[in-house]
């Protein structure tokens, strides 16, 4: 208390005294400054001097008098200088993990480091110092070591699993790990294994393995592996477990059975065609009517055909690795004729005018508009960019889209299954006049200038 303040009173004298609020806090004392009115606490926290901040221009205490720093600032700004030391002196008994931990803190921006990038090195570092990891790191093996979110305690666990992030992403772009992107990609394709029989999810795993060796489009694996489950699947209903065990009427049964089914007339339930029995069975499981079951088509012929086809691939590789004598994917499925359809004049005006309209949302006029008349696929909306420009000088604006005038669209990478050279004009941008984008041959310029 300051001198000033002191009395010589007794403490149940003090009391009986009526208590006041503080000024400042509005918390009452028996003993408030007799020229503020402040409580003692408070008449310390003002006895300080107040100013401008030099680091976050705020009128605040000013707690590092030499640098003129407040006291949150001069926290932030000891951070970079205790998460060196810590850096330097981090040891571990696990030698690949210790390069784990250098390759994370090689990539630290130092001039954005706060007390949440100490937090995450502190946490990362004592994972790594009580749990080993496999040498070379992989995206599933980072996807296994991710800690689990509990519904409390979250903050150790969040770091950590940004860190791992984090690490995988510094590795990719070393080159010594793919992408995340394709390991996503990946990891879609081959999800409908888990879907089969035990029996054949191992030569699953091969066949998938082959394909992707092929540079398969991991959306066409995936197809692939959707059929061979399904397919599997109502082998084993039919104990048939083995690829050598499959004939040719087997299949044949298998493409009946995707093409057919039973439909109640009563409670439109369907029931599953089974090619042994062609007579209609006599109740519906369902709703139980006798009678009602008439056979109508459950999948389109296009459908039916895709199946065959990716059957007839699958036992072609099983014949050329010798784990069958002879392929059972005989029957061919005539192939639909071919057909253009495309939106009436009427609509085709009603969405021109939706495009032209005051109200229109800008992000869905712009996409309509790439797709009305450049004709953009939806790969190819998700990864157009805008072009990028160097400035000469800070003085200089960049320009948007609207002064630009075009858009860049990135080669998609060639694979098995799609070998079409893409847009015919690769090098010559359609560009408004006066712009000269740079020609970039892993791209396509268009121009983003409706007439």
């Amino acid at each position: 208390m300051p001198l000033e303040m002191r009395r010589d009173i007794c403490l149940p004298c003090l009391r009986k005294e009526p208590s006041v609020p503080c000024t400042r806090c509005s918390l009452t004392t028996h003993h408030p400054d007799p020229q503020t009115g402040q409580c003692p606490r408070c008449v310390r926290v003002t006895s300080r001097l107040e100013g401008v901040c030099a680091h976050c221009s705020r009128t605040r205490v000013i707690f590092n008098q030499e640098a003129q720093l407040c006291k949150q600032c001069h926290d932030h700004s000891r951070v970079p200088g205790q998460l060196r030391k810590y850096i330097a002196s981090f040891a571990t008994s696990y030698p690949y993990n210790h390069v784990l931990f250098d390759t994370l803190a090689a990539a630290i921006d130092w001039a954005s480091v706060d007390k949440h990038t100490k937090r995450k090195f502190h946490s990362f570092g004592r994972f790594l110092q009580r749990r080993p990891l496999n040498e070379p790191l992989t995206w599933e093996g980072i996807e296994a070591l991710l800690p689990p979110l509990g519904p409390t305690h979250r903050n150790d666990p969040k770091l950590i699993r940004s860190s791992l992030l984090e690490l995988g992403h510094l590795l990719a772009a070393r080159g010594e790990l793919e992408t995340r992107e394709t390991y996503i990609d990946r990891r879609y394709a081959v999800a409908p294994i888990g879907q089969a029989p035990l029996q054949v999810q191992a030569l699953m795993c091969r066949y998938a393995t082959w394909l992707q060796e092929r540079r398969t489009k991991p959306t066409n694996v995936r197809d692939h592996m959707e059929v061979l489950a399904s397919f599997w699947s109502w082998s084993e209903l039919r104990s048939v477990h083995l690829p050598e065990e499959v004939q040719v009427s087997f299949v044949n049964d298998y493409l009946l059975h995707l093409y057919w089914k039973w439909q109640c007339s009563t409670c439109q339930s369907s029931m599953a065609f089974d090619p042994r029995e062609r007579n209609a069975p006599r109740m519906c499981s369902h709703c139980g009517t006798i009678g009602t079951l008439v056979k109508v088509k459950r999948l389109a012929q296009n459908t039916v055909r895709g199946h065959r086809a990716k059957l007839f691939v699958f036992f072609d590789w099983l014949k050329m690795n010798r784990l069958v004598i002879s392929n059972p994917v005989q029957s061919k499925v005539s192939a639909p004729s071919p057909t253009i359809q495309h939106y009436s004049l009427d609509v085709i005006k009603q969405l021109g005018d939706y495009l032209r309209a005051a109200d229109t949302d800008p992000f869905e006029a712009l996409m309509l508009y790439l797709v009305m008349f450049h004709a953009l696929t939806i790969w190819e909306l998700r990864h157009v960019t805008l072009p990028t420009f160097l400035p000469l000088h800070q003085d200089v604006t960049l320009p948007g889209l609207a002064e630009s005038y075009y858009v860049i669209i990135p080669k998609p990478e060639p694979s098995f299954g799609d070998r079409s050279p893409g847009r015919a004009s690769r090098s010559a941008g359609l560009s408004c006049q006066g712009c000269s984008p740079s020609r970039n041959p892993s791209s396509t310029v268009l121009s983003a200038n409706a007439s």
